[in-house]
Protein backbone atom coordinates (compact mmCIF):
# COMPACT_ATOMS: atom_id res chain seq x y z
CA UNK A 1 0.00 0.00 0.00
CA UNK A 2 2.55 2.81 0.67
CA UNK A 3 4.66 1.52 -2.36
CA UNK A 4 1.11 2.44 -4.30
CA UNK A 5 0.92 5.75 -2.53
CA UNK A 6 4.62 6.29 -2.88
CA UNK A 7 4.24 5.60 -6.98
CA UNK A 8 1.06 8.26 -7.16
CA UNK A 9 2.80 11.03 -5.43
CA UNK A 10 5.81 11.02 -8.10
CA UNK A 11 3.68 10.30 -10.67
CA UNK A 12 1.77 13.80 -9.57
CA UNK A 13 4.47 15.53 -9.79
CA UNK A 14 5.89 14.36 -13.07
CA UNK A 15 2.91 15.30 -14.12
CA UNK A 16 2.83 18.77 -12.34
CA UNK A 17 0.39 20.26 -10.11
CA UNK A 18 -1.67 24.07 -11.12
CA UNK A 19 -3.61 26.60 -9.23
CA UNK A 20 -5.93 27.98 -11.48
CA UNK A 21 -5.86 31.88 -11.49
CA UNK A 22 -8.17 32.26 -14.35
CA UNK A 23 -10.31 30.73 -16.86
CA UNK A 24 -12.40 33.70 -18.26
CA UNK A 25 -15.49 31.67 -17.71
CA UNK A 26 -16.84 34.39 -15.45
CA UNK A 27 -16.70 38.32 -15.51
CA UNK A 28 -17.94 38.80 -19.28
CA UNK A 29 -16.83 42.08 -20.62
CA UNK A 30 -16.65 43.20 -24.46
CA UNK A 31 -15.76 46.41 -25.59
CA UNK A 32 -14.64 48.31 -29.06
CA UNK A 33 -12.51 50.99 -28.82
CA UNK A 34 -10.67 53.69 -32.06
CA UNK A 35 -7.34 54.68 -31.75
CA UNK A 36 -7.57 58.09 -29.46
CA UNK A 37 -10.95 57.11 -27.03
CA UNK A 38 -10.76 57.11 -23.80
CA UNK A 39 -9.39 54.57 -22.18
CA UNK A 40 -11.97 51.19 -21.62
CA UNK A 41 -11.67 50.49 -17.87
CA UNK A 42 -13.96 47.69 -16.28
CA UNK A 43 -14.62 45.76 -12.83
CA UNK A 44 -15.79 42.01 -13.59
CA UNK A 45 -16.63 39.53 -10.83
CA UNK A 46 -14.45 36.18 -10.23
CA UNK A 47 -16.29 33.29 -8.83
CA UNK A 48 -16.72 33.15 -4.85
CA UNK A 49 -13.49 32.16 -3.26
CA UNK A 50 -11.51 32.96 -6.33
CA UNK A 51 -7.66 33.07 -5.45
CA UNK A 52 -6.67 35.96 -6.79
CA UNK A 53 -9.97 38.52 -5.87
CA UNK A 54 -12.86 38.89 -6.24
CA UNK A 55 -12.61 41.74 -8.63
CA UNK A 56 -10.71 41.21 -12.64
CA UNK A 57 -9.32 44.66 -13.64
CA UNK A 58 -9.16 45.44 -16.95
CA UNK A 59 -7.80 48.82 -18.66
CA UNK A 60 -7.96 48.55 -22.68
CA UNK A 61 -6.35 51.10 -24.88
CA UNK A 62 -5.92 51.87 -28.48
CA UNK A 63 -3.60 53.93 -30.07
CA UNK A 64 -2.43 54.07 -33.31
CA UNK A 65 0.48 56.19 -35.87
CA UNK A 66 -0.54 56.79 -38.80
CA UNK A 67 -4.71 56.33 -37.64
CA UNK A 68 -6.52 54.39 -40.05
CA UNK A 69 -9.79 54.63 -38.28
CA UNK A 70 -10.19 51.24 -37.66
CA UNK A 71 -11.85 49.24 -34.27
CA UNK A 72 -10.00 47.09 -31.81
CA UNK A 73 -11.91 44.58 -29.77
CA UNK A 74 -11.39 42.86 -26.05
CA UNK A 75 -14.21 40.52 -25.39
CA UNK A 76 -13.87 38.13 -22.79
CA UNK A 77 -16.65 35.74 -22.28
CA UNK A 78 -17.46 31.85 -22.29
CA UNK A 79 -14.02 31.02 -21.11
CA UNK A 80 -12.17 33.20 -23.52
CA UNK A 81 -9.72 36.16 -23.44
CA UNK A 82 -9.81 38.11 -27.22
CA UNK A 83 -8.26 40.77 -28.26
CA UNK A 84 -8.14 41.81 -31.72
CA UNK A 85 -6.44 44.81 -33.19
CA UNK A 86 -7.23 47.01 -36.20
CA UNK A 87 -5.52 47.49 -38.95
CA UNK A 88 -2.64 50.01 -37.76
CA UNK A 89 -3.58 49.93 -34.37
CA UNK A 90 -1.39 49.21 -31.16
CA UNK A 91 -4.15 47.59 -28.23
CA UNK A 92 -3.16 47.09 -25.20
CA UNK A 93 -4.35 45.52 -22.05
CA UNK A 94 -3.85 45.90 -18.22
CA UNK A 95 -5.33 42.66 -16.58
CA UNK A 96 -5.12 43.09 -12.69
CA UNK A 97 -5.63 40.87 -9.93
CA UNK A 98 -6.01 41.94 -6.54
CA UNK A 99 -9.10 44.61 -6.20
CA UNK A 100 -12.70 44.25 -5.01
CA UNK A 101 -15.68 45.20 -7.55
CA UNK A 102 -16.08 48.81 -6.18
CA UNK A 103 -12.21 49.71 -6.96
CA UNK A 104 -10.64 49.51 -3.76
CA UNK A 105 -7.66 46.88 -3.23
CA UNK A 106 -8.25 43.42 -1.74
CA UNK A 107 -4.83 42.20 -1.25
CA UNK A 108 -5.00 38.23 -2.08
CA UNK A 109 -2.28 37.12 0.68
CA UNK A 110 -2.04 34.46 -1.94
CA UNK A 111 1.21 31.20 -1.66
CA UNK A 112 2.51 30.64 -4.62
CA UNK A 113 6.05 29.23 -2.88
CA UNK A 114 5.02 25.74 -4.39
CA UNK A 115 4.86 26.79 -7.44
CA UNK A 116 7.65 27.62 -10.00
CA UNK A 117 5.79 29.68 -13.04
CA UNK A 118 3.43 31.35 -14.23
CA UNK A 119 1.90 29.32 -17.36
CA UNK A 120 -0.54 31.20 -19.68
CA UNK A 121 -2.54 29.09 -22.23
CA UNK A 122 -2.73 30.82 -25.72
CA UNK A 123 -5.85 29.70 -27.83
CA UNK A 124 -3.75 31.07 -30.54
CA UNK A 125 -2.13 34.41 -31.34
CA UNK A 126 1.19 35.94 -29.37
CA UNK A 127 1.86 39.36 -27.90
CA UNK A 128 4.06 41.32 -26.46
CA UNK A 129 3.97 40.84 -22.08
CA UNK A 130 4.62 42.25 -19.28
CA UNK A 131 4.42 40.87 -15.40
CA UNK A 132 4.65 42.54 -12.41
CA UNK A 133 4.07 40.48 -8.92
CA UNK A 134 3.49 43.35 -5.68
CA UNK A 135 4.18 41.36 -2.30
CA UNK A 136 3.32 42.70 1.39
CA UNK A 137 6.44 44.37 2.40
CA UNK A 138 5.18 47.23 -1.09
CA UNK A 139 8.25 45.58 -3.12
CA UNK A 140 7.26 44.92 -6.78
CA UNK A 141 8.88 42.47 -9.45
CA UNK A 142 8.72 42.52 -13.07
CA UNK A 143 9.41 40.80 -16.21
CA UNK A 144 8.65 40.89 -20.12
CA UNK A 145 9.12 39.71 -23.44
CA UNK A 146 7.43 38.06 -26.71
CA UNK A 147 5.42 34.92 -26.39
CA UNK A 148 5.46 33.38 -29.92
CA UNK A 149 3.13 34.46 -32.49
CA UNK A 150 1.32 30.93 -33.84
CA UNK A 151 -2.47 30.92 -35.50
CA UNK A 152 -1.75 27.36 -35.39
CA UNK A 153 -2.82 24.96 -32.28
CA UNK A 154 -2.89 26.31 -29.07
CA UNK A 155 0.36 26.63 -27.07
CA UNK A 156 1.35 27.15 -23.68
CA UNK A 157 3.70 29.77 -22.90
CA UNK A 158 5.58 29.51 -19.12
CA UNK A 159 7.13 32.40 -17.04
CA UNK A 160 9.48 30.98 -14.67
CA UNK A 161 9.43 32.16 -10.92
CA UNK A 162 13.29 32.59 -11.60
CA UNK A 163 12.59 35.74 -14.08
CA UNK A 164 11.85 37.46 -10.60
CA UNK A 165 15.15 38.04 -8.69
CA UNK A 166 15.23 37.97 -4.95
CA UNK A 167 11.24 37.46 -4.82
CA UNK A 168 9.46 35.48 -1.67
CA UNK A 169 6.42 34.72 -3.26
CA UNK A 170 5.16 33.41 0.59
CA UNK A 171 2.40 36.80 0.62
CA UNK A 172 1.76 37.77 -2.96
CA UNK A 173 -0.73 40.89 -2.69
CA UNK A 174 -1.12 41.55 -6.22
CA UNK A 175 -0.87 40.19 -9.80
CA UNK A 176 -0.41 42.71 -13.05
CA UNK A 177 -0.22 41.65 -16.58
CA UNK A 178 0.27 43.71 -19.35
CA UNK A 179 -0.52 42.61 -23.02
CA UNK A 180 0.18 44.66 -26.67
CA UNK A 181 -0.15 43.39 -29.53
CA UNK A 182 0.44 45.05 -33.27
CA UNK A 183 0.37 41.35 -35.00
CA UNK A 184 -2.91 40.58 -34.98
CA UNK A 185 -5.47 39.30 -32.90
CA UNK A 186 -4.63 36.61 -29.90
CA UNK A 187 -6.58 34.87 -27.25
CA UNK A 188 -6.00 33.32 -23.73
CA UNK A 189 -8.32 30.56 -22.06
CA UNK A 190 -6.32 29.92 -19.05
CA UNK A 191 -3.58 31.84 -16.64
CA UNK A 192 -2.10 29.32 -13.79
CA UNK A 193 0.36 29.22 -11.31
CA UNK A 194 2.24 26.18 -11.78
CA UNK A 195 4.56 23.41 -10.37
CA UNK A 196 6.69 20.97 -13.11
CA UNK A 197 5.22 20.27 -16.66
Amino acid sequence: MRLIFAFLMIAGAAFGQSLLLDDFTTGHHTVSRKPGSLPDIHLAPLPPGSPVGPARYTRFTVSALPDYHQWSTLDISDGFLIMDNGFGDIAGLNLIYGFNLDGTLSPLHLNLSGYDRFRIHFAGGGAFYSITVYIADGRHFSTSGHTPVQNGPPFDFDIPFSAFTNFDFHDVQAIALGFETTAGPFGIDKIEARFGN
